[in-house]
């Protein structure tokens, strides 16, 4: 039977992440899928960034390099220039899992009706060793309304006419763009999906926006709040959400799962045990990632 495989577009901003954006490139075109169109924007680096791009040119479609405002505009730059039929965004600290775009690809064709899919991401220390899997939940505005937000930015997949209804990343949003680009998604009523499989990785290191902190999502949620009214609660700090969120969880054995993860491999270095943790064969993983093709 013959495969059509969709064609996939993944953008990768970059700015200064020389000691990571190999990974980052290795871990996208290692996923050898036949269909793939790989953009980097890099934001005019002054380390060695764009030196290790130039490597991998020939399997790059498009980069370039040059001076922006920001991760969401670079992050735009990409969207405008691909082609695929479905696209997401990966950070240069951070990767895909060996196998990852083939089960996307296969979930979109047997789902045609869903526009938008997100799955599981790994957390890994600047040394690329495994600290947990945070498990989630599939997408649903209700839930978000009340302050929880079931969200893995790597691991996030859509279709990209979906565009058409909710635009592009909101470049005046510079640490909560993929939250207030979901919340787009809800208010466009398009059918959201989940892939409960492990798809990316993110880097947690002293000098991402999640651990520098800071005014930016403060104001990301001011704005956040101003846009649509106050209608999502984006603090959760509320007794009765924190209640609804861990049962929720406790539902689907999250805890449990985490624990029984942590247990097993923590610690772990990702490129060798990435395909274990992937739980599924497939011919042509590449070799990076420490087994054979």
């Amino acid at each position: 039977m013959l495969i059509r495989y969709p064609k996939i577009s993944v953008v990768t901003p970059s700015y200064n992440q020389g000691q990571y954006i190999e990974e980052t490139i290795l871990s996208v075109i290692g996923q050898e899928y036949p269909a793939l169109e790989y953009i980097i924007i890099d934001g005019g680096s002054t380390d060695n960034s764009t030196a290790i791009i130039k490597k991998y040119e020939q399997q790059i479609a498009y980069w370039i390099s040059e001076k922006d405002n920001g991760q969401s505009e670079a992050i735009n730059k990409g969207f405008i220039k691909a082609t695929g039929d479905i696209v997401c965004w990966v950070n240069s600290d951070d990767m895909l899992l060996p196998g990852s775009l083939r089960i996307v690809a296969e979930y979109f064709s047997k789902h045609p009706d869903v526009m938008f899919i997100n799955g599981n991401t790994l957390r890994i220390n600047p040394r690329s060793e495994i600290l947990f899997n945070n498990y989630i939940l599939c997408q649903n505005s209700w839930f978000a309304r009340h302050g929880i937000f079931n969200m893995s930015q790597p691991a996030m997949f859509w279709r990209r006419e979906l565009f058409e209804k909710t635009g592009y990343i909101n470049e005046g949003f510079h640490a909560m763009m993929d939250l207030e680009f979901l919340i787009r998604i809800f208010e466009s009523k398009a059918k959201i999906g989940q892939i409960d499989r492990t798809l990316s990785a993110i880097r947690i290191h002293n000098v991402t926006k999640t651990s520098v902190g800071g005014p930016i999502w403060e104001n990301d949620k001011k704005n956040i709040r101003r846009m649509y009214g106050g209608k999502y609660d984006i603090d959760n700090y509320s007794i009765p959400h924190f209640v609804l969120f861990a049962l929720i969880k406790l539902t689907k054995l999250k805890y449990l799962r985490d624990l029984i993860f942590k247990i097993r491999w923590k610690g772990k270095p990702l490129k060798v045990y990435s395909r274990s943790i992937l739980n599924r064969k497939h011919e042509n993983s590449s070799s990076y990632y420490g087994f054979q093709k």
